[in-house]
């Protein structure tokens, strides 16, 4: 298993398709599991790794618009205050394996069945999943 860990609340704004439109959350601190995805062509190499980390909004803002200005009833940014939200984010295998390798104070770990490792004299890295 791949965990992630955010050693402290973080606050982070996620933008939507309008680009007005946004949610902004504390992020929580925590250890997280996260998801390894594969190549198509190597089933023990992760070619991508995917975290989400939970959090609370604080603030949003869903306001409709037209030609690019606010319009209608003016929209309340602490209504959805204190629900939940989801950040997450998707790495390469090889970018995790690197800082697990490389970084005393990586927030990436592996357990027993995957191992971070250097290949071709350290010029790449690959994230394996062990039998």
């Amino acid at each position: 298993m791949i965990h992630y860990t955010l050693p402290t609340d973080l606050p982070h704004t996620k933008y939507y398709e309008f680009a007005a439109w946004f949610t902004t959350g504390i992020v929580k601190a925590g250890t997280y599991e996260a998801k390894a995805h594969f190549s198509n062509w190597r089933y023990d190499k992760a070619a991508q790794v995917t975290v989400a980390l939970p959090g609370i909004v604080t603030v949003d803002n869903f306001q409709s618009h037209f030609g690019g200005l606010p319009a209608g009833q003016a929209y309340d940014e602490t209504k959805n205050a204190g629900r939940d939200f989801t950040f997450s984010t998707q790495v390469y295998g090889y970018q995790v394996a690197e800082s697990i390798i490389h970084d005393d104070k990586s927030r990436w770990a592996v357990d027993d069945d995957w191992v971070a490792k250097c290949e071709n004299d350290c010029a790449t890295h690959s994230l394996l999943q062990v039998e």
